[in-house]
């Protein structure tokens, strides 16, 4: 039964519309780009091979200590050579995502597709609510470190 799930799970995967547009902007506009995952590594290696992803990112989940832990966000820090002042945190969870980055001065942005309201500012639980990958875009701030 497992298998059967990890089969069906793989099969059915599909990006968000819009996000490797979203990653492409990102990248060209001089954003640096890091996934911290709490997940195994070879599953998430899987998957960024899978969409083309693997030179966007660096996976956190493979050094032993993931989120909410201040040292996961930290570590990333250190690997983009930034402090946290430099780093939006785009998460879809307030506990493991938003609260930790934002405790250590990060800008948030909590991605929540699945409510159908408009984006709105956070009011004090994340900088900005975004409810899809082309709004979350318009939203960013400008990147703060640009890469040579």
């Amino acid at each position: 039964m497992a298998d059967a799930f990890s089969l069906r799970r793989d099969r059915d995967m599909r990006l968000d519309p819009g996000a490797v547009a979203l990653l492409v902007h990102l990248r060209e506009a001089g954003y640096q780009l890091a996934l911290l995952t709490n997940g195994a590594s070879p599953l998430h290696r899987a998957k960024l091979e899978r969409f083309g992803l693997m030179s966007c990112f660096h996976i956190e989940g493979e050094v032993g200590v993931g989120k909410p832990d201040p040292a996961a966000f930290r570590r990333m820090f250190d690997v983009l050579a930034v402090g946290p002042a430099a780093v939006c945190v785009i998460g879809d969870g307030l506990e493991w995502d938003i609260h930790p980055s934002m405790a250590l001065g990060c800008r948030t942005i909590l991605y929540d597709p699945d409510t159908l309201t408009g984006d709105e500012f956070g009011h004090g639980e994340t900088d900005i609510v975004a409810r899809n990958l082309a709004s979350l875009a318009a939203r960013l701030p400008g990147p703060r470190v640009h890469r040579p």
